[in-house]
């Protein structure tokens, strides 16, 4: 990994670099760049308002990579309350813009959303999985093969520890290198196919694994 990477909490004014970034992964079936930038700003903000636990790596004054979490209590996720008012400003606008917005857009909006709601569902059924969560891990793509998304997954596994959690999970999907948990020695824990009848359905995806 390169030595001159900075490792810093998240701060309110990395909300746009981190939107930047989420579109260098995602969104990327939306034409219009506004639209685009809405949408990675929703994605952003809805992970950030859950995640207390925040790593975001900085190169030469650059934000090149992320990765937020959280420990859960009582059932529930926390609210990193520094977030909020970005969050209630940004989502009146999604749901604004989602009003005459295509399908595809609507998903790009929303379908993260989606995935916390299950995120959500399985946290209230107090499996011991859902001690801690892994929100968002994102790396610039150029720097794919440093191990700076190794170096952050450490990190935040290491604050969940401090924190006093001994399980964790994330959320991933098959769209993505979901294969990357399984050699951190996760497993698979849950699946949502959009079509549980067709085996290359796209699938929303669960991972679980041990911080002891």
């Amino acid at each position: 990994m390169a030595t001159d990477i900075i490792f810093r909490p998240a701060q309110l004014d990395d909300l746009e670099p981190l939107a930047a970034l989420y579109t260098h992964h995602w969104c990327n079936g939306v034409p219009d760049l506004n639209d685009k930038l809405l949408a990675a700003r929703h994605c952003v903000i809805i992970q950030l308002v859950r995640s207390p636990l925040s790593i975001v790596a900085e190169k030469d004054g650059e934000v090149v990579g992320v990765c937020l979490g959280c420990v859960t209590s009582d059932g529930h996720a926390p609210v990193a309350d520094a977030w909020v008012p970005s969050y209630k400003r940004i989502h009146a606008e999604a749901l604004e813009r989602a009003k005459t917005a295509n399908e595809r857009l609507e998903g790009s909006l929303f379908g993260d959303q989606r995935e916390l709601a299950k995120a959500d569902d399985f946290i209230s059924q107090g499996s011991p999985y859902a001690e801690a969560q892994l929100n968002l891990i994102m790396v610039e793509p150029w720097l794919k093969g440093r191990r700076l998304g190794s170096a952050l997954f450490e990190r935040m596994t290491e604050l969940m520890r401090e924190a006093g959690a001994q399980h964790f999970f994330l959320m991933s999907d098959t769209a993505s290198d979901y294969t990357y948990y399984e050699h951190r020695g996760m497993r698979c824990i849950a699946s949502y196919p959009d079509d549980p009848a067709d085996p290359h359905s796209w699938a929303a995806l669960m991972y679980g694994g041990d911080l002891a």
